[in-house]
């Protein structure tokens, strides 16, 4: 019976030898493989596609803005075109006809007194304030309302207002150089005051199309290169979304058979941390048993200090003095695994946080502070599992009665 308990203990030692050794070169193996093949693109080209996302997003009020400010333009430009027309058919024409006419009859049947100069000065100006009625209602008034739908919204399309502002200014310039003063004692005196009157009209509304013209140009052009700069950022956007299918196809290549297709990518950044902390305590705790399943077997069947010091005797991962150079082997084989998780874990924390200041919509724990917790307490925990091990050679002792399990 005695003989039958050894050997199950030997053989638990053995199995548990077998058992570390794979979680060990798992661990070692799909950890690393996620971190480099999987999680470090993930959060790279997670951070292109919120980038090119944001960006895309800011382009597609870039081109709303700019389509607004085209029809804006758009429309004052078809209205300088009707008021081109207008001022081609010189309407004033028939006002100053009709002033000749009043003139006409008022010398053909004069009242016995006679008419004053000021009659024919008032005459004049009715026909100044009808003209400048006239401009104001044909040319400034439907300019104005080209622009009534912006509202001042755009800033950069404040010329518009100013033009037309100015145009207003002439007219209201024009009819107080007019007004009282002597322009029509002649036919050909009042042919020069509408002639100057066309002619600065059409000065000044040809400089205001040209303005409207380069404007709607440059618009146009911007609002070009922004739909180009859009379609490139949409490709980008698809190709970084290619890219993210890819790389959970390679995650579940990394992944053992029987997890395979259970996890996604955001699930893993966010299990990875605590499954590394979890596998070091685990691998710990599986060397203890491992190591006491081998000291009840030495001790049960009498080997002298000599042969248990032996390092072909036992394994790297059991943890009790293996001469000089077994316990060397078995201190670093443990250093080395409980480090090179430590750092895995310290770069996979980095990741998870540069991954939820992206984009946490999927996090289970959305905010920093849990996760600076777990880090820190996950430093704590190696320090003290690498203290564990370091430590073994003066802690462990061999015990003539080692209690079972």
């Amino acid at each position: 019976m005695e003989e039958f308990c050894l050997d199950r203990h030997f053989k638990l030692w053995d199995d548990n030898n077998k058992l570390i050794k794979r979680i060990v070169f798992l661990t070692a193996v799909i950890s690393l493989a996620l971190v480099v093949k999987v999680l470090v693109p993930f959060v790279n080209d997670s951070g292109k596609k919120t980038e090119a996302t944001q960006r895309i997003e800011a382009l597609e009020k870039d081109v709303d803005i700019a389509s607004e400010k085209i029809q804006i333009i758009a429309k004052t430009e078809s209205v300088l075109k009707e008021v081109n027309k207008f001022i081609d058919d010189k309407p004033w024409e028939r006002e100053k006809r009709d002033l000749i006419k009043r003139y006409e009859r008022m010398r053909v049947s004069p009242p016995a007194e006679g008419y004053s100069l000021s009659r024919y000065q008032q005459e004049a100006d009715d026909s100044i304030r009808e003209i400048g009625k006239m401009l104001r209602t044909n040319i400034a008034d439907p300019l104005q309302s080209s622009i009534e739908e912006w509202g001042g919204r755009h800033r950069d399309l404040g010329w518009l207002k100013t033009e037309i502002e100015a145009l207003n200014g002439f007219i209201k310039e024009w009819e107080s150089q007019l007004l009282g003063k002597k322009w029509y004692s002649t036919i050909a005196e009042k042919d020069i005051a509408m002639r100057e009157l066309w002619e600065k009209l059409r000065e000044r509304l040809d400089e205001f199309s040209n303005i409207v013209n380069k404007e709607l140009a440059n618009v146009t052009e911007a609002r070009t290169a922004v739909s180009n700069e859009l379609q490139t950022l949409s490709t980008q956007i698809n190709n970084e979304s290619q890219q993210l299918q890819d790389l959970e196809k390679e995650l579940q290549k990394i992944l053992p058979q029987w997890i395979s297709g259970l996890l996604t990518i955001e699930q893993v950044i966010q299990l990875l941390p605590v499954m590394l902390l979890s596998i070091a305590i685990a691998v710990i705790a599986i060397g203890v048993s491992l190591t006491r399943h081998y000291t009840i077997y030495i001790h049960g069947k009498q080997f002298d200090k000599a042969i248990a010091n032996d390092p072909a005797m036992s394994s790297a991962w059991t943890l009790i003095p293996r001469g000089r150079y077994g316990t060397v082997q078995t201190i670093m084989a443990y250093t080395l695994f409980l480090i090179f998780t430590w750092i895995l874990l310290e770069r996979s924390v980095v990741l998870l946080l540069e991954w939820l200041s992206i984009d946490n919509s999927k996090a289970w724990v959305g905010t920093y502070e849990p996760w600076e917790v777990f880090l820190w307490a996950s430093r704590a925990t190696f320090v003290v599992l690498l203290g564990y091990v370091v430590s073994m050679p003066w802690r462990v002792k061999y015990e003539k009665n080692p209690k079972p399990l």
